[in-house]
């Protein structure tokens, strides 16, 4: 797996992500956006990166191959990709010793602390990687981690992190995924679709990319769209334990006058979060199964 793919792996597993009831409210706080005129691409599922709007930013990674700690860099990939965390920061360190100006040893060795979520370590070592590259890729996407989901938040800080990032290296999945992600939770759902539209579009076969691009499709009263249902599909497909998957599916069969396939869905649901003994959605569900009757 490429550290591109290991690293947003990394950070989806770690972050805390939102209730589904957050979702329910973003619904209804939603409804007038029903009829809301979007571009062809931006629910299509393909093409998104080809908006104009976004195509300007579609750029080759920038890599740091001429950075001297590259080597080192690469065997304390190698050790956290054995669950070694604690041996690749001690790497980078030795790393950073030989190499004081190496951004690339700052930023992996934050992007490490991050994972044992030691915040302050890792911010500090982002900032650090920042300072001698200001428009690393890979080290804002870091530290917009951080601000995401490190104490205290700081979306607005992640915001220009993420878009920076985006600026320089407009290939990397991950990085649209969690721009989207901070707009969906700012409820600034029109501008989320496109950003999870591109994360698709570039890595399609993700959990959370095909979740959250449904339930911003649902949020904005767009249940009727096709990609709606099949990136609730796809998410079962992904994660068939996940109860947010289903009610997702039962949502759009729901609105879309399906009520006995929404009721499947919920019901399955309902199993889903018994299953893992989550309390807080039980009677959510069960409202929406009442409503399916």
């Amino acid at each position: 797996m490429s550290n591109r793919k290991r690293f947003g792996l990394a950070l989806s597993g770690i972050a805390l992500l939102t209730s589904l009831n957050t979702c329910v409210g973003n619904i209804d706080a939603a409804k007038s956006a029903e009829t809301i005129e979007l571009p062809r691409s931006m629910v299509a599922g393909k093409g998104a990166v080809e908006e104009p709007s976004l195509k300007h930013l579609m750029r080759g990674p920038r890599t740091r191959e001429d950075d001297p700690a590259l080597p080192m860099v690469q065997e304390a990939c190698g050790k956290s990709d054995k669950g070694d965390l604690k041996g690749a920061i001690a790497l980078c360190t030795e790393a950073l010793k030989k190499y004081p100006n190496s951004a690339l040893a700052y930023a992996w060795r934050g992007s490490f602390e991050y994972a044992l979520r030691q915040y302050a370590e890792a911010l500090a070592d982002e900032n650090k990687a920042l300072s001698f590259a200001p428009n690393y890729a890979f080290a804002l996407k870091v530290r917009a981690a951080i601000h995401i989901y490190g104490t205290p938040q700081d979306n607005l800080s992640a915001m220009e992190d993420l878009s920076k990032s985006l600026a320089n290296d407009a290939s990397d999945a991950n990085t649209w995924y969690f721009r989207g992600y901070v707009r969906f939770h700012a409820n600034n759902l029109v501008d989320a679709l496109p950003d999870f539209c591109a994360a698709n579009d570039l890595w399609g076969g993700w959990y959370f990319s095909h979740y959250y691009r449904g339930i911003t499709l649902v949020s904005l009263g767009l249940h009727s769209s096709p990609i709606a249902q099949l990136d609730a599909e796809q998410a079962i497909k992904l994660d068939p334990k996940s109860g947010d998957a289903y009610w997702l599916l039962g949502c759009v069969y729901e609105h879309t006058n399906k009520k006995s396939e929404a009721k499947e869905q919920y019901q399955k649901a309902l199993d889903a979060y018994t299953a893992m003994n989550d309390t807080t959605n039980l009677q959510m569900i069960k409202d929406c199964l009442k409503r399916c009757e």
